[in-house]
This record gives structure tokens, C-alpha cells and sequence, in this order.
């Protein structure tokens, strides 16, 4: 299997992950639904995805990367040609809740195939291959949505997707002899131990709040611009996600920036800093403003979250499967809470109730943030 296949095929996954959020608001008019229940369209495709990290090794040490890759992308193409023929609320949701299931089995298998498949030299630029991959996929998917939506219909972009899907599915070769890989066992003990290392549970709670604000920000976004614009189309709104690309700038620079301040801590304090501002202007209720902080949005939250999946990497140089497990689990956690709850609050009591609610849960992020251990590691200025 070539890189190329299993970079195309995690951005057609993202595809599926992100392409509803600029649809939401048309979702609530057809199915007659609130606010944060189109945003529950979200949260059913999260929960699979913060609870799969803790199983998913279990199917991968019985199904080869490739077989269990091929398969996952066929049934996603299946699901978004049910998708598009959905016309009902509930058949949309269960259909979203079964896409979460089949995600983090694809993105396991290729995470799995390129480190099983790449030399130690070929490991970092094919990992940033798949990571450009996934930001790509999820700005692209909203936008193109979006264009579909307008100009077409968004019926017509889930069948184009499935189509790729499909095609996608049958060029990856289901390789024989392919080596199946051991997983480190999940258990009570192995959880506390990884909470008991210094630190680690401290990232894990901040890179929660972190999603939370991240996810809850980007999913209600199409709701805030239509009380600010005048019948604003779906293309405007996917367009309004541009601010996306910034993820991997941001990501590609993260180990540059940390060499450049020599502390993992102080970057990440600076990223989240940076968030929160992003968050604390949007009260200037301004489409052009939005636009802009978006940039500045996404950016630092792709900067803190790539530079705390190292840092919890290095806190231990044993069971990294079980703290790269738990990391996944609590960052698509704050995703389920974040994609749901504030959409209650923005629902009932406004805007201003919603962005409150983002600056509170991310500035407690920040202090948590603040009161972790910094790690002694030195970083070369000359890379």
C-alpha cells in the first residue's frame, strides 16, 4: 500500500467527520429540530471516536492494518449513501453514530500501517503526511459541502463522496502475510499508573478543555453567523472555516517553535493564551472579525495539541500505546461534551452565555495547564 492511498484515505475520512457542521442549520429547518440538537449530529460521530482508542487495539492485534483499513473505507461509503438519502432526524443520527465507528478503526489501521511500514528516518515526514492530510480533509470537506449545497445540493456531496469512498477502498491491496500488531492490554492498574505519572493527568484535563471550546466554537459557528448575516448560504459558511489550514502551519512549526523557547510548558501556555484571546474578541460581534480570529483560533489550538501529544509521549518511556490511548480519549471527550452542551446554553440564553461558558472551560484549561510539571529535556537550537 502506498503513502499516497492511505493519505487519501484519511482525508476523505475527515470528510465525513466535519462535512455536516456547515449543513446544521439547514438540518434544523428540514427535520424542524433546535439548535443543539443538529449539533448532536456531531456528538454522535464523537462518542465512537473518544471511546475507540481503549478497544480498537483489541480488533487491530485480530485484523491486519490493510484489511481492517479497506473495509472501514468501504462501509463509510456505504453510510454516506445512506446519508444523503436520509430524511428523517433519527435515521441522520444513527447513520452519524455508526460513521464514528468505522472512523477510528481507518485512522487506527493507517496510523498502524505507517508505523509498522516506514524506517526511523521515514516515521516523522509520513505521520506529518497523514496529520496534513487530516487538516486538509477537514477544511475541505466543509467548504466543498458548502459550494455543493448551494450550487447543487448537499444530497449530490455525500454520493460524490461515496463514489471516492469506494474507489478508495477497492485500490488499497489487502496485503497477505502482513504482520499483525500486539497491543498493550487495557486494565484498571495500567490506567492508574499512567495518572500517576507526573504530570500526565494534568495534560489530559487541559487538552479536554481545550476540545471542548474548539469543537463547541466551529459547531455552533454557522448558527452565530446566520443571527449576523442576511440569509447567509451554505457556501459562505463552509468558506468561513478557512481559519482550518492554519492547523497545519501550526503543527508543521510546533517542533521549531519549541526549540526556538526551549520549553515544551511555555509553548503551550503561549498557544493557550492565544486561544483564549481568539475566544474573548468574537464578543466584537463582526463577521470580517470572525473570519480573521479563526485563523488565529485554530492555529494555536493545533500548536497546544501537537506539542501536548509529545509532551505526554516523553513523561514515560514505557506503555505509550495505553498513554496515547487515554490522551485520544479525553481530547474526543471534550469533543462529545463540547459539540452538545454549549449548544444548550447558546439555544436558551444567547451568545454571550455561549462564548462565557468557552472562556470559562478553556481559561481553567490554562491554569491547569500552568500547574504542570515542566520535564527536563534539552532541545538543540541548531535543529
Amino acid at each position: 500500500m502506498k503513502k499516497q492511498t492511505t493519505t487519501v484515505a484519511a482525508i476523505f475520512s475527515y470528510f465525513v467527520l466535519y462535512s455536516p457542521q456547515p449543513l446544521l442549520p439547514t438540518f434544523a429547518d428540514e427535520y424542524g429540530i433546535g439548535v443543539s440538537q443538529a449539533g448532536a449530529l456531531m456528538t454522535a460521530t464523537l462518542i465512537p471516536l473518544a471511546l475507540a482508542p481503549l478497544f480498537y487495539g483489541y480488533l487491530l492485534s485480530a485484523i491486519s492494518p490493510s484489511r481492517l483499513l479497506r473495509y472501514s473505507i468501504l462501509c463509510m461509503g456505504v453510510s454516506c449513501l445512506a446519508f444523503a438519502n436520509s430524511y428523517s432526524y433519527d435515521f441522520s443520527f444513527t447513520i452519524r453514530f455508526i460513521q464514528g465507528l468505522l472512523l477510528p478503526a481507518a485512522l487506527t489501521a493507517i496510523t498502524t500501517y505507517i508505523g509498522a511500514h516506514s524506517t526511523a528516518d521515514q516515521l516523522q515526514k509520513n505521520m506529518s503526511l497523514f496529520i496534513t492530510g487530516t487538516i486538509i480533509g477537514g477544511l475541505f470537506g466543509r467548504v466543498l459541502v458548502g459550494i455543493f449545497a448551494t450550487y447543487l445540493s448537499w444530497n449530490l456531496f455525500y454520493y460524490a463522496l461515496a463514489i471516492m469512498l469506494l474507489i478508495t477502498a477497492v485500490s488499497i491491496p489487502v496485503e497477505r502475510n502482513e504482520v499483525k500488531i500486539k497491543y498493550a492490554h487495557l486494565s484498571l492498574n495500567s490506567i492508574f499508573h499512567t495518572f500517576a505519572i507526573k504530570g500526565v493527568g494534568k495534560l489530559y484535563i487541559s487538552i479536554f478543555c481545550l476540545f471542548f471550546s474548539f469543537v463547541a466554537l466551529l459547531n455552533y459557528l454557522p448558527f452565530m453567523l446566520k443571527t449576523l448575516m442576511e440569509s447567509p448560504d451554505e457556501m459562505i459558511l463552509g468558506l468561513m472555516y478557512c481559519g482550518f489550514i492554519m492547523g497545519a502551519v501550526s503543527s508543521l512549526n510546533a517542533h521549531r517553535l519549541t526549540t526556538l523557547l526551549g520549553s515544551a510548558k511555555r509553548v503551550m501556555s503561549l498557544g493557550y493564551v492565544a486561544f483564549l484571546c481568539s475566544i474573548a474578541v468574537l464578543f466584537i460581534q463582526h463577521v470580517t472579525v470572525i473570519f480573521l480570529l479563526l485563523f488565529l483560533f485554530c492555529g494555536s489550538m493545533f500548536l497546544v495539541h501537537s506539542v501536548a501529544a509529545t509532551e505526554v509521549n516523553k513523561r514515560s518511556p514505557s506503555n505509550k500505546s495505553i498513554l496515547n490511548a487515554l490522551y485520544v480519549t479525553f481530547y474526543y471527550s471534550g469533543g462529545v461534551a463540547g459539540s452538545y452542551l454549549p449548544g444548550i446554553l447558546y439555544e436558551n440564553f444567547g451568545n454571550r452565555a455561549f462564548l462565557l461558558c468557552l472562556l470559562t472551560i478553556s481559561g481553567s484549561g490554562l491554569i491547569i495547564l500552568l500547574t504542570v510539571p515542566a520535564v527536563e529535556t534539552k532541545y538543540n537550537k541548531t535543529t
